[in-house]
């Protein structure tokens, strides 16, 4: 794949949603190119960052216009798609990345003719070089073929019409498989983005629907419980995997009807660390390596809600001095999605993925389920 398949590929659709503009409403198609710089994160880090690395995503936009009540409460946000690719500036060493990246995007400041928007996306990236102890050995960044990509951009838009606009921002990319295969410090690239919107039938204003949002009583303490699995590899690159299980109880308390603050305690026991413990005696009984290969953490975070999904922002300490904890701090981005409400008091079931890091370092993806009432 390259820029001039890309690009044909972005004139295309923008062709095609022309040719049938009466099926396209609400829907819109983005083409952002990013210009950046990887940056070295940790002395650890082995390689040498290249001078420049550059992107490309397009983008499959659904503008919401009040379907739902929350729609309106969270004004009226965008959810979409994009395929992505990056050559990450050193063909031999780091190679390309190719991906899908689910996303959100919503509005931080309307204007007739200008908008600020904020969106973030989580999803999955090929890339094409990673460590290889003979043949990319400076490579360990990136221990794996497939990988979490996860980004953020502000994106400023300047309407030419009612179809067409520019845009220009910033964004973050990382991409890390969250230690599953060792080596894994990531990769994280900063960018400036030049871009174009399309819209083949933009909405009109009386296209957003209005809905009586102050009747129903807003529900502001509530609690949950969780439990969660996660998969890694420690010290040995190419080693055996071991499994992470994490148990979490929480308080929530709702600010609004779109977003609530979450305070608790997690639970983890790392079973790479009990293994690496034992094997060089670390621990002087059994009733120690599963204490001191275990994390207690207490944790803040803040849930921002659109319907059925929820991203939540958290950030936590550890409450303890546990084996081969370096880190007083870590935090999490995490994605859930809710099933409808059962039961008295009402409860609600969720599927959960989670990005836990300790600064810019990944240290596993976890996947869970849980309920909060």
């Amino acid at each position: 794949m390259n820029w001039i398949r890309l690009v044909a590929v972005f004139l295309g659709c923008m062709w095609g949603a022309h040719l049938s503009a009466q099926w396209w409403k609400g829907i819109s198609l983005e083409g952002t190119f990013h210009i950046g710089k990887i940056v070295k994160h940790t002395p650890k880090l082995t390689y040498t960052p290249p001078p420049l690395t550059t992107g490309f995503d397009l983008n499959i936009g659904i503008q919401t216009y009040g379907q739902k009540a929350w729609h309106q409460l969270q004004d009226y946000p965008l959810f979409g798609v994009s395929l992505v690719y990056f050559d990450l500036g050193d063909s031999d060493q780091l190679g390309r990345a190719v991906g899908i990246n689910p996303n959100l995007t919503i509005y931080l400041r309307k204007r007739p003719k200008y908008d600020l928007r904020f969106q973030v996306g989580t999803g999955v990236a090929w890339i094409n070089r990673f460590y290889d102890r003979i043949d990319n050995p400076l490579n360990n960044a990136i221990g794996s073929r497939l990988n979490n990509i996860t980004h953020f951009k502000f994106i400023s838009t300047f309407r030419l019409n009612n179809h067409w606009s520019l845009q220009a921002g910033a964004s973050f990319t990382h991409f890390s498989n969250g230690a599953a295969q060792l080596p894994n410090f990531g990769i994280n690239i900063p960018a400036l983005t030049f871009g174009i919107h399309y819209r083949p039938r933009p909405l009109q204003a009386e296209d957003f629907l209005q809905h009586d949002i102050t009747k129903a009583r807003l529900k502001r303490w509530g609690f949950g419980m969780h439990l969660g699995l996660a998969y890694k590899e420690i010290q040995a690159f190419g080693g055996p995997r071991f499994p992470i299980r994490i148990a979490m109880i929480e308080g929530l308390y709702h600010l609004s009807r779109i977003n609530r603050i979450h305070f608790g305690f997690e639970y983890e026991f790392n079973r790479a660390v009990y293994f690496f413990g034992r094997s060089v005696f670390a621990f002087n009984s059994e009733r120690e390596a599963r204490w001191r290969s275990s994390r207690l953490m207490f944790f803040v975070g803040d849930e921002f809600l659109f319907g059925n999904i929820g991203i939540n922002l958290q950030a936590g300490a550890y409450l303890g001095d546990f084996f081969l904890n370096v880190y007083p701090i870590y935090n999490k981005l995490t994605t859930r999605y809710y099933f409808p409400a059962f039961g008295r008091p009402k409860g609600r079931m969720y599927l959960s993925v989670t990005l836990k890091s300790h600064l810019s370092i990944a240290e596993y993806i976890g996947f869970g389920g849980g309920v909060v009432f």
